[in-house]
């Protein structure tokens, strides 16, 4: 089974970000300066990472390096 991975939970929080772009929750930020959809991303990214380390830490790879920092 495939431990999910940094790259996989960024999948994730950006494929939830593009959908509330789409549906006007949040506002398109593409080649602007504002940093909203970035912002978002990474605390879903992070709420994320702990969650699964907290309730089901075989889901993840504990020993990325990136899934570390997020969930410390």
């Amino acid at each position: 089974m495939h431990k999910l991975n940094n790259d996989d939970i960024a999948d994730i929080a950006i494929n939830a970000v593009n959908e509330m772009v789409s549906n006007g929750l949040i506002k398109n930020c593409t080649d602007t300066d504002d940093t909203d959809e970035f912002d978002v991303q990474d605390i879903i990214r992070e709420t994320i990472a702990k969650i699964l380390a907290e309730r089901n830490p075989h889901l993840i790879n504990l020993d990325d390096d990136d899934i570390k920092n997020l969930i410390e």
